[in-house]
């Protein structure tokens, strides 16, 4: 029997309100199913054994991992379970919507099938109350051994792709994230997660790691310390090597250094960011509204509209270039008197 192509991976608990649609959507793109449970109560174990039951045992892998407080550990044991050339890992609040299920046989067909390995960057579009935003994110893989994951949280497989020699590449591929439900879940998530990345950050300094720490002190109200974290990996290298996260990081200073009234700074921030990322509109809108609050209205309109030239993902429909270009819009119209006085 010929090796699977194209293995799902997934680790869930207690998720019987997202599996049925994940479920649907990749069943028409995944030669096997790999599912590990953590210990769910609710009737998730019952969803995924109806669905081995319609696919068979040969499409659909079963497991089941003790919970021990470590993403990366529980991930690995999904991981043993497939078979196939690749790996794909989702969780179980996304979603891949059919546009997207026929770019991923596209994918599968062209580029999976070929000899030489390379791991694929795929477009993490976020909803819900979490973020709007948009992020390339490591979602498929070759398989190069059983223990590829790393990490308590935010657990990653580059550290392990990179000792392989596997290259990384981007796909235009969008999977979209429905993220958490309710405030209660919400904070439970992050104090979790701060509490893992701690551990992870005491067994190697790796700047991303740091820069997700800085992301969950923010939403844990935690500023200070948050912008501390943020300036210790400003200016490393290893962390630039790498655009999308870099820029993500970089942005990631709007929020902390706004509420602080550090305008200066995030200006500073932004130029960085622009220069990262030129076609993406964000750090020109957060420029332009940092200039309107010092009354610099000309340098507000030039950037606002300098931000409404750049579309980048706009096309994908991520919710907070929407929002940025509208604000630009309206910063336009609501400063055009002051454009006819001057001229008069």
């Amino acid at each position: 029997m010929a090796q699977p192509v194209l293995s799902v991976s997934m680790i869930v608990k207690n998720e019987e309100k997202w599996l049925p649609a994940i479920l649907a959507d990749i069943r028409h793109f995944a030669d096997e199913i790999a599912v590990i449970d953590t210990g769910s109560t609710d009737s998730t174990p019952e969803i995924l054994k109806k669905y081995q039951e319609d696919l068979g045992p040969d499409k659909v892998k079963l497991g089941t991992f003790e919970w021990c407080e470590d993403f990366g550990a529980a991930r690995n044991e999904s991981l043993k379970l497939c078979s196939g050339k690749y790996i794909m890992w989702v969780d179980a609040d996304d979603r891949i919507i059919q546009s997207q299920q026929l770019l991923m046989r596209h994918l599968k067909r062209d580029y999976l099938t070929r000899p030489d390995l390379h791991a694929y960057l795929l477009q993490l579009l976020a909803a819900g109350n979490t973020t709007d935003g948009c992020t390339e994110q490591l979602r498929i893989f070759p398989k190069v051994c059983e223990d590829m994951w790393s990490g308590k949280a935010h657990e990653s497989t580059y550290e392990c792709l990179c000792e392989h020699g596997i290259t990384l590449r981007m796909a235009n591929v969008y999977v979209y994230h429905e993220g958490y439900l309710g405030k209660d879940i919400l904070e439970e998530k992050i104090r979790r997660n701060i509490d893992l990345i701690r551990d992870d950050i005491k067994k190697t300094d790796n700047p991303i790691k740091k820069s997700y720490l800085a992301g969950s002190l923010y939403m844990n109200e935690e500023v200070d310390e948050c912008l501390g974290v943020m300036a210790e990996i400003y200016d490393n290298e290893n962390l630039k090597a790498h655009n999308g996260q870099y820029f993500t990081y970089l942005m990631r200073f709007v929020a902390p250094l706004m509420k602080k009234e550090q305008h200066k700074a995030l200006f500073g921030v932004m130029e960085m960011a622009k220069k990262v990322f030129p076609r993406d509109p964000q750090p020109w809108g957060v420029q332009a509204q940092l200039a309107l609050l010092k009354g610099q209205v000309e340098l507000a309109r030039e950037l606002a509209a300098e931000c409404l030239t750049r579309k980048h993902r706009a096309e994908a429909g991520v919710p907070i270039i929407g929002k940025i270009h509208e604000k630009m819009r309206y910063l336009l119209e609501a400063t055009e008197q002051h454009v006819y006085a001057k001229s008069a």
